[in-house]
Formats: C-alpha cells, structure tokens, sequence
C-alpha cells in the first residue's frame, strides 16, 4: 500500500468527525460516533507514516473530542484486522490519550503482508457500532476506512474472506454511513473495488496524492453533510393525437431538494424525461373489398362452375367504420367447362400368341387393341402408352440331338448316402430301362458312367468298346456295387466327366452328339465352408458348352434344390422327379430332353 494511502485515511477519519448533519455548520457541530480504520500494510515507508502521524494529531487538535462530544474509535489493518479503543473507553475522550494512540499504532509495522479490509468491515460491524461497543442511540454514525482499493489476501491467512456485501448490509442497517477514501497514482483504476467496499449507501472519494487531499479538505468535511438531489412529482402533457396512436410526455426536475454539499444529482436516478404511447386506438376506418380471388373451375369438362371470393379486409372496418355491405356481394359464381369431356384411350390386355418353335430360339407375339375405351372427343388415342404389338424371344434352349444320329451319352450318378440302398436299386433298374430306349452299338449309342459320393467314380468310359454291345451295357450297369458313402462331391463329378470322358481319350466322338444325364437327390457338399457352387458350375458350363454337351439335370425328391439344378444344366434341361418310384413315369420326359426323334 502506497504510503499517502494511510495518510488520507487519518485526514478524513477527523474531516469526516466534524461533517456529519444536515445543514452546514449544523450538521458539522452534531455528536458523531466515529470509526477510523487505517490501511498499514508492510508497503509504508518511516518517513511516510510520520506525516500521516503529525497530519492526524493535528486533526484531532481541531476537534472537539469529549464525553458529552464527538467520540472515536481507532483501528487499523493489515494482515489482519484490530480496533485499539471502543467508543466509550473514557481514558479516549481525554485528546492527548487519543493522539499517544495515534502514535503508537500507525508506527506498528506488521509481520506479515495482507490487507484484510474484510476483516475491518466485519469489526466495525460486531464489535464497534454496537451497544457493547460504545454505540450512542443519537449521535450519526460514521465509519471512514482508508485504503488503495486492493484488498490482498495470502495463501497462509487464517481466516476466510468475508463479502463486502454482508458487513455493508449490516451497516446500512444501523444508519452507518460507510466512506472509503482512495489516495493514489492508479486510483481511478480501483474504482469499482472501493464502490463494492462502501455499498450501495456508502461514498467513495479519490485523491491522486496526500497533496491533493489537503487541497479539498472542505469536499472531505462535507462529506457527511451531502444531500443528494431528488425527482420531483412527474408532470403529464395531453395526448399528441386523439387516435391512431400519440405521446404524453412525463417531465420531472431534480429538485426535491436539489444535490446540496456535493450530494449525488438524479442520473442514478432514471431520466428526467419519458415518453408514453396513448390514444392506442385506431381511427374510425371504413372496410373496403379485396381483389377478387377466383377458384379453379369444379370440373374439367361438361359444365361446371368457379367461384369468385373477396373479403371486406382491405382494410377491415374498425373503429365504428362501415363494413362492406353497401359495395356489393361478396361471392360470385361464373359456368365454366361446358365442353365435352375427352376420353382418351386405353389398350385391352394381351393377347399372346403360342411360342413359334418348342426349341433352338422361338418368338411369342403379343397383341392388344386401343378399344378399352377408344379414343373420344378429342382424347388421346393410345400412342403415349406403348406399341400395340412385340415379341419376346422363348425356348431359346439348344434343341437336344436327334435320337438316331448316333450318341456319346454320359450317365452322372449320386451314389451319396442320402441315396439309400433300396432307392439305389430302383436307380440302377431305371438306367437299364433308360439304356434299352436307346441303341447301343459300335457305330451307334457310346455310354459312360461317372458315380460320385465323397470322391467322383469312373466305372466305365465311352472308349471301352466291350460296352458297346446292348447285353453287356446292360449287365455292367446291374452289377453297378451297391456301396453308398458321405458327402455329395458333385464338383469332382462334374469335373471328372469334363477330364476324363468327354475327351479323346475318353472315347468322345467328334463326329456325334455329346449328351450328359446327371441324376441327384440333395445340394452339393464341399469341404470348404465358402465354396461357391453356383460359380462352380458357371465356370465349368463354358467348357461343357464348348463341347456342344446337352446336359439333362436330374433331381430325384424334395431335397433337391431348383436353383442348383439349373447351375449343373446350364443352358440344359432340368426335370425334377418326385420320387424314385416316380422314375420310371419320366422316361419319356428324361429321354425327350437328351435327344429327339
């Protein structure tokens, strides 16, 4: 704390001793209970603090200190806060004891660094301004405290802060004027802090230097004898206007009293002058019709009718003004559409034709006629919804070998244990059925026989020319073993008849026709778990198709998917059978799917 600080403090503690009434020289003379708190933090300097000492023993000189008189209560703060002498301590009406006080207190240096202005509030709260503080029920109480408006607090105080707000509050309530007094270079700076320190009721003055605050010492004693100004009554003028919208003026003056002694003017105070609204009302306004607004027309066509609509809101009536009545209707009717309505046309269903071919790639005509309804009174004939007339393209599969050109034939047969021996019997019994609608021979029907479970088979090929007679064919397919295993490895099948029979050395004739029966009850199985059967049989359908092969799939029961029936056929044939009984009954639909004729 700058040293003039401590100084002032002193200065207006006296000052403010002698100012406290409310005339001039009345209000100086009334009995006052004074309390002075010193700021005398480590920052005072010797030399300082022994003008701060003279200035306010010359003070007190000046004053009338006694016990039917003024009387004053020290204390000081720093890191901590003490009151010196109460009120009425009567060895303190004597003005010598007063001054050897003063001595000895603003000579004490603290220990420590602080400056607990909190703490001197709360004091003056408890313990000065109270009965058992000396506290007199008619002499003006006034607490002057006198620092650089930045209380500081230390890591190591003991005691928490306490708010300005609670000890300002409780002062105000027994009547304590609280003046803080600022001194110093930086002053204006700690405004805002000195204001929270006096409360809204206290009053704040600022001085740059000790010099200055001698200089108005007058501003200083006044304090106390302030009287700030207040409003008068408000004076109303007459409405600017006696409708649509006008003013009053309210006026007032700040001279009930006028500011007196440095008291505050009315700006805390609101303004002097305000301005009403009034005669809110609107004028009398006669209403007036919109433009018409016209609906569209209730039907397109063969007469219909649209209405025209206005209302009486431009402007509306108001204020007693007319309405509209005497303007006119407002709605109105106009035929519109009269015309006879269009009927566009629209096409019957398709009629579709028969397929031109059961094979090899044929055409279906479709056919439908503008007739549902036709076309009338000048609607659209049926142009925008598409041809009359297309074709689609149908039995696009290859047509199967004729019969008696001449066959290589590859039987694939699953011999899985979904299978079952008595149902396998009826397979074997089948195909010898199946051979015999044929005609096997040296220069006629070749067959061969893939068998596939958890491996793929080959019982016999095309090249092994003892089954070319009809007898032994025969006799080497019934004593086909009747061994069933696990798993349906219908790849290695598929890829054993590609590698191993439809090949030269298999006995595949380039000069006939290649046809492949594949006969099935179940989905494939694969050891690996993401194989892609599906992509499988894409992929090796191309070779088979290369080969110019007919494939027939055959899938025997429930358990057989469609969908996996077409992957093995390709562009081939898939018959489904419903059971093993059933085999025989297709015959002719197996046989009619590997050749023709």
């Amino acid at each position: 704390m700058q040293p003039f600080w401590i100084l002032a403090l002193i200065t207006l503690g006296v000052c403010s001793g002698v100012a406290s009434g409310k005339g001039d020289d009345d209000c100086r003379q009334q009995n006052m209970d004074l309390a002075i708190f010193g700021d005398i933090s480590r920052s005072m300097r010797k030399q300082q603090r022994k003008k701060l000492m003279n200035f306010v023993i010359e003070l007190i000189d000046s004053k009338k200190v006694s016990a039917d008189g003024n009387h004053v209560a020290l204390g000081t703060f720093s890191f901590t806060a003490d009151i010196h002498n109460k009120l009425d301590d009567k060895e303190y009406y004597d003005v010598n004891k007063l001054k050897k006080t003063v001595k000895e207190i603003l000579i004490v240096k603290p220990k420590k660094f602080g400056t607990r202005t909190d703490l001197a509030l709360d004091l003056a709260d408890k313990e000065v301004f109270t009965a058992a503080g000396g506290d007199r029920h008619k002499a003006k109480n006034v607490l002057i405290i006198v620092t650089d408006g930045k209380p500081h607090i230390t890591k190591r105080a003991k005691e928490p802060f306490i708010p300005f707000e609670k000890s300002t509050k409780a002062l105000e309530a027994k009547d304590v004027l609280v003046v803080v007094v600022g001194v110093g270079k930086s002053v204006s700076k700690q405004k805002k802090k000195m204001e929270e320190i006096a409360g809204e009721k206290g009053r704040v003055l600022l001085f740059p230097s000790f010099k200055m605050l001698s200089q108005n010492l007058d501003e200083v004693l006044e304090v106390y004898c302030a009287i700030d100004g207040k409003y008068t009554e408000w004076k109303e003028s007459e409405c600017s206007a006696t409708c649509g919208g006008g003013v009053i003026t309210k006026t007032r003056t700040c001279t009930n009293p006028p500011p007196q002694h440095g008291g505050k003017d009315c700006s805390e105070l609101g303004p002097a002058q305000i301005t009403l609204s009034c005669n809110q009302e609107s004028c009398a306004i006669d209403g007036k019709y919109t433009e018409w607004k016209e609906s569209e027309c209730s039907v397109t066509c063969a007469g219909g009718v649209k209405t025209f609509i206005r209302t009486c809101t431009s402007p509306p009536p108001s204020n007693g003004g007319k309405d509209c009545t005497e303007l006119g209707p407002s709605e109105k009717t106009e035929s519109c559409n009269t015309e006879e309505c269009p009927i566009d046309g629209k096409y019957t269903e398709w009629k579709e034709s028969e397929c031109s071919a059961t094979c090899g790639g044929g055409v279906i005509t479709k056919t439908r006629t503008c007739t549902n309804p036709p076309p009338q009174h000048g609607g659209k004939d049926c142009s925008g919804l598409g041809p009359a007339q297309m074709t689609l393209s149908c039995n696009e599969q290859p047509c199967p070998p004729p019969c008696a050109a001449g066959l290589d034939v590859a039987i694939v047969l699953d011999k899985s244990q979904s299978v079952r021996l008595g149902n396998l019997k009826k397979i074997i019994t089948f195909l010898g059925n199946l051979v015999k609608n044929f005609n096997p021979a040296p220069d006629a029907d070749h067959f061969g026989l893939i068998t596939f479970n958890k491996k793929s088979q080959l019982s016999f090929k095309f090249s092994d020319s003892q089954y070319h007679d009809r007898d032994a064919l025969l006799q080497k397919i019934a004593n086909e073993p009747m061994v069933l295993q696990y798993q349906t490895r219908t790849d290695l099948a598929l890829i054993m008849a590609r590698d191993a029979m439809f090949t030269e050395a298999g006995g595949d004739r380039p000069d006939k026709q290649n046809v492949m029966i594949v006969l099935t009850d179940g989905k494939p199985t694969h050891p690996k778990k993401d194989f892609d059967f599906a992509a499988f049989a894409k992929d090796i359908n191309k070779d088979f198709e290369k080969n110019k092969i007919n494939i027939v799939a055959v899938g025997i029961g429930a358990g057989v998917d469609e969908n996996t029936l077409h992957d093995i056929a390709g562009t081939g044939t898939v018959v489904q059978v419903q059971n093993f009984d059933k085999l025989d009954e297709m015959m002719e639909t197996i046989k009619g799917a590997a050749c023709s004729g």
